[in-house]
C-alpha cells in the first residue's frame, strides 16, 4: 500500500501545504478502500515501485505510464498505443524502471496479469532504448527528461536559446547550454533523433538552426547529419515581449513576414501556428518560463493527485477480469 501512495504522489510536492496533506490523507483512505487486486502485490514488486516512485525521473514517469496504459493494463486494448509506448519507453530508460519492468511477482496472479498484457508493448519497447536505435525526437525526448540531469540541461537549453530558435545566432549562454546538454547520457539520442510530425515543438527548425548556426560555427561534430534546405518548412517560433516561446496552443494566425535576415524565408504572407513550449505538458503550464508559480504547482499537483486516484479505482474494477 505504501508503494501505491507514493507512487501516485507528484514526484515535487510540496509538504508545507495542508491542503497537500489533507489529499494525502483523503489519497490513503480511498486506497484503503480500493479492489485488493493492488494491496496483494509482491514485495519483490512492491520494493521496485518504490525504488522507482522516489526517484524523480522514474516516479515521473511511473505516473505518466499510469496514465498512459491504463487501457492496455485494464484490459480494455490489446494494443500499445503510441502514448503508453512513449511513457514504458520513458520509464524502462532509468534504472528503476527497468527493475521495475522486470520485477519478481511472486507468483501474485494480478500482477502476472497485468505484466502478461505488456507484453505486446516489450519488443518495440525494449529496442527503442539499445543504444544503436535511432528513434524519433518525441522519443528521445522522453527518454532525457525521465532522468533529472538531462531534464534539466534541455531547460536551460530552451531557456537559453530564444535566439538560435529564431535564426539568429548562437550565443554564449546558448551555446554552454548546448554543450551541458550534448554531456548528458540520456540526451544521446537527441543528437540523432528524426522529427516525425508528432512532436509539440518545432523539431525541424530547431534541429536546422542547432546544426547550421551552433555546431557548424563551433565545429561540433555528432552523427546526425540530416541536411536541410532553408526552405523546408521550418515553421518560425513565436516569442513574447519577454522573449519567452509563447505556450498558446495550435492556433493558426495571418501574418507577414517583415524580417530579411529570417535564414531566407520569403518575404510574403503566410500562415504560422504558434506552439506550446516544449516543456508544457511537464511543467503544467506557467507561461513560457521554466518554473511555474507555486499555486501553480500546487493546483497542478492536487489535480494530478485526483486523477490517478479516480485512474487507480476505475483499473482496480477491470483489471481482475
Amino acid at each position: 500500500m505504501s508503494s501505491l501512495i507514493t507512487m501516485l504522489l507528484p514526484v515535487n510536492h510540496h509538504h508545507g501545504s495542508s491542503l497537500y496533506r489533507y489529499l494525502c490523507t483523503l489519497l490513503i483512505i480511498i486506497l484503503n478502500y480500493s479492489s485488493s487486486a493492488f494491496i496483494d502485490a509482491s514485495v519483490v514488486c512492491e520494493k521496485a515501485r518504490i525504488d522507482c516512485a522516489l526517484r524523480n525521473g522514474c516516479g515521473f514517469a511511473l505516473q505518466s505510464y499510469m496514465m498512459e496504459c491504463i487501457d492496455l493494463i485494464a484490459g480494455r486494448t490489446q494494443t500499445c498505443e503510441s502514448r503508453c509506448k512513449h511513457a514504458l519507453i520513458g520509464l524502462i530508460s532509468t534504472d528503476e524502471g527497468k527493475e521495475l519492468m522486470n520485477c519478481d511477482c511472486n507468483n501474485n496472479k494480478y500482477c502476472e496479469l497485468s505484466k502478461s498484457r505488456l507484453e505486446i508493448c516489450r519488443k518495440p519497447v525494449w529496442s527503442a532504448i539499445k543504444s544503436d536505435t535511432i528513434v524519433s525526437c518525441s522519443i528521445a525526448r522522453w527518454i532525457c527528461i525521465t532522468d533529472q540531469p538531462c531534464r534539466t540541461a534541455l531547460e536551460y537549453y530552451e531557456q537559453n536559446c530564444h535566439q538560435l530558435f529564431q535564426g539568429h545566432k548562437c550565443t554564449n549562454r546558448c551555446n554552454n547550454s548546448l554543450s551541458i546538454l550534448d554531456r548528458q547520457e540520456k540526451a544521446m539520442k537527441l543528437r540523432t533523433c528524426y522529427c516525425d510530425g508528432t512532436e509539440n515543438f518545432p523539431c525541424r527548425r530547431i534541429k536546422y538552426f542547432t546544426e547550421r548556426i551552433c555546431y557548424s560555427n563551433h565545429h561540433h561534430h555528432h552523427s546526425h547529419h540530416q541536411h536541410h534546405h532553408p526552405s523546408d518548412g521550418l515553421l518560425p517560433i513565436d516569442l513574447d515581449n519577454n522573449n519567452q516561446i509563447e505556450p498558446i496552443g495550435h492556433q493558426r494566425i495571418q501574418t507577414t513576414n517583415d524580417d530579411n535576415n529570417q535564414n531566407h524565408v520569403n518575404n510574403h504572407n503566410y500562415h504560422r501556428y504558434r506552439i506550446d513550449s516544449i516543456f508544457d505538458r511537464i511543467r503544467g503550464g506557467g507561461g513560457g518560463s521554466i518554473e511555474s508559480n507555486y499555486s501553480t504547482k500546487i493546483f497542478n499537483q492536487t489535480t494530478t493527485m485526483i486523477m490517478m486516484i479516480i485512474i487507480m479505482i476505475i483499473s482496480s474494477l477491470f483489471v481482475i477480469r
